[in-house]
């Protein structure tokens, strides 16, 4: 046993022990009262106590067993915790225990388990009586879509509100009918939305106002769906009128709570607001809902490990300041102001430091051009605070970095912060390196080619640099002026990389780019592959493109230091294979060509047969997968 892992041994020694039937009163109690503090009980485990209450007197056990409990938390801490669905391994552990040992054991934990079994169900005996059988299967809706849709939406409503969970169909649940509702509501929200208010006293349980509201938020049109209503259905259910309803596991089956109302709520919000409903009158309510939310930092993220953007969008806090620039968006839109109490709203938070603070500048610093436009002088009178000194705990800095790595690249944030722009590429956040180059691509003042390439090689990232410009670039729609630019760009790094060739192997993607023409990519590739001594990215791209061209002294060069510099095996039988085709192809003039000879010799000496004939060109095959390559790279750029 000494060799079995801890977390096996104690299961396996209950094992042992519950069907030996010989071992010492003493050692069953010691094996139980090790198992309640280390693990949930298991069918052995029952045998076990069993064994242990028939054999021995309470008083040698019942004292040590309440030992391992450990003290019971308060109602209170209790509480708060299944408030915040975060209720600790040990009570659960604990709680599951309870229903295995007798009274005098379990007395003090009695108040928790009753609280735990509300919120979870009361854990029973038989469940451990005999051994679960595997299966698995996806959950089911226990009205279909069909059924929902021949009935009139009241009718629809009473029936999913009356509807319980059946212990007989465990696959039929709650989750799985309001996802069914929340389907039928966007796919029709004029006659699903007609009455919203009273659709929502209907369906009355979170779960299913949350996907409710959800369904109507995500419909493509509100045509015809009354946006005063809607507003009064947010304030209901920002009011927690009633009492959600216990039904199975709160982690799953059932809103416990109204949060998940309140995060569909803003969703709708921001439908409104996006779509130009308004909110017929109820303006400053919705707005004083947005102010309390915002302010409210109680709730922290549901996603702690993720980025800084994730973080926020999963705090209750900052989805309500996103919800409230989508407001201020549409009044300006309607009014060409916005009101100053939102215009406050967003200076309080920029005073907020720590977490709370960066959580905030992650919503609005990817929007700053939007805040721009619709309230310039706020802007301009906040700046410093906002990207400069004046921030709190240096989250000037930050927000640059998350207008770069989430936003759209703007001109005057680029132009006007520049050093902390520079910054940011040294420190490689984010998307901050195409944020640069599109200024240098749009020529905002302080970008031009010249010191774009000397300082990202001062960095080591002009190979870097070659293979952003060839994916920001990658697009038939790319604009004759920036190619003109990139193509610079290139020939001043090929002409300051002479002695560092892997500072060209990134313009490979260069390849990708089909508004340059081809005479300037084969002298540019050529003299790429001269420096770097045919290694190159994405070299099978690069030989496919010369590939496609008629054969001369350049492309014939291009297939031959390819062949001779690259060591990927995938990569050279696929260049090989291109190449071969290529020469064979090749014509007067070009066979009395050094170029023609150098790929011939490199061919020749790797046992290809330059005497079989031609095979029947089909371009199909080669320019699909050019195309992919396209589509795959526009996809992950």
């Amino acid at each position: 046993m000494s060799q079995v892992p801890d977390d096996l041994k104690g299961r396996v020694r209950s094992w042992i022990l519950a069907t030996w039937g010989g071992a010492e009163p003493g050692i069953l109690i010691d094996e139980v009262k090790q198992a309640i503090g280390a693990r949930r009980p298991t069918g052995d485990d029952l045998r076990l106590v069993d064994m242990a209450v028939q054999a021995c007197e309470p008083v040698d056990y019942a004292k040590g067993w309440a030992a391992a409990f450990g003290s019971p938390p308060s109602i209170a801490e209790v509480g708060t915790a299944l408030a915040n669905r975060q209720v600790p391994e040990p009570w659960m552990r604990a709680f599951y225990w309870t229903v295995l040992l007798p009274a005098t054991v379990t007395t003090a934990w009695a108040a928790v388990a009753a609280l735990l079994a509300a919120a979870y169900g009361q854990p029973c005996r038989d469940a451990l009586e005999q051994r679960p059988r595997v299966w698995a299967s996806w959950g089911r809706t226990p009205y279909a879509e069909g059924e929902l849709r021949a009935m009139a939406p009241d009718e629809a409503a009473r029936v999913i509100a009356a509807w319980r969970p059946d212990p007989g169909k465990p696959l039929a649940g709650l989750r799985e009918l309001a996802r069914t509702l929340e389907s039928i509501v966007k796919s029709a929200p004029a006659l699903w939305a007609a009455t919203p208010l009273r659709m929502g006293t209907l369906l009355r349980e979170p779960v299913y106002l949350s996907h409710y509201m959800r369904g109507i938020a995500g419909a493509e049109s509100l045509g015809g769906v009354p946006p005063g209503e809607l507003a009064d259905l947010i304030l209901l259910a920002s009011a927690h009128p009633w009492q959600p309803t216990a039904m199975g596991d709160p982690a799953y089956d059932y809103d416990p709570d109204w949060r998940e109302t309140e995060s569909a709520a803003l969703d709708l919000i921001v439908a409104l607001a996006r779509q130009g409903l308004g909110f017929a009158g109820r303006e400053d309510a919705i707005w004083e809902l947005l102010q309390r939310q915002v302010r409210d930092r109680s709730q922290a993220t549901s996603a702690p490990g993720m980025d800084t953007r994730t973080q926020a969008r999963s705090r209750p806090c900052t989805c309500a300041l996103q919800a409230v620039l989508d407001l201020m968006g549409h009044e300006h839109r309607r009014d060409r102001t916005v009101r100053d109490s939102a215009l406050n709203l967003l200076t309080d938070t920029l005073a907020v430091s720590g977490l709370d603070g960066e959580h905030y500048r992650a919503i609005i610093a990817p929007r700053i051009a939007f805040v721009r436009h619709v309230a310039p002088r706020w802007v301009e009178v906040h700046w410093d605070r906002l990207f400069g000194d004046d921030a709190p705990d240096n989250l000037g800095q930050v927000t640059i970095d998350l207008a770069l790595a989430y936003g759209l690249p703007d001109p005057w944030l680029l132009e006007r912060f520049r050093g902390q722009v520079q910054d940011a590429v040294r420190r490689a956040t984010g998307n901050v390196l195409d944020h640069y180059l599109v200024a240098m691509l749009r020529e905002v003042p302080g970008y031009n080619v010249d010191d774009a390439v000397t300082f990202l090689r001062s960095l080591g990232k002009l190979s870097d640099a070659g293979q952003a410009l060839g994916r920001l670039l990658g697009s038939n729609e790319a604009a004759a002026g920036h190619i003109t630019l990139a193509t610079q760009f290139w020939e001043k790094a090929i002409d300051i990389s002479r002695g560092t060739p892997e500072s060209l192997t990134g313009f490979g993607w260069y390849a990708n780019i089909p508004g340059l023409d081809d005479v300037t990519w084969n002298r540019l590739t050529r003299q790429t592959l001269t420096v770097t001594r045919g290694r190159i990215d994405w070299a099978h791209r690069v030989a496919d493109r010369a590939a496609h061209q008629q054969p001369s002294p350049d492309t014939l060069e291009i297939h031959s230091q390819l062949l001779r510099g690259l060591s990927d095996y995938w990569e050279q039988r696929l260049v090989l294979d291109i190449a071969t085709t290529v020469i064979k192809k090749a014509a007067d003039p070009q066979t009395g060509t050094a170029e023609y000879e150098h790929l011939r010799t490199v061919l020749l000496e790797r046992g290809v047969n330059l005497t079989s004939p031609v095979p029947e060109e089909d371009t199909n095959p080669s320019d699909q997968q050019g195309q992919l390559l396209e589509r795959d790279d526009s996809k992950n750029g």
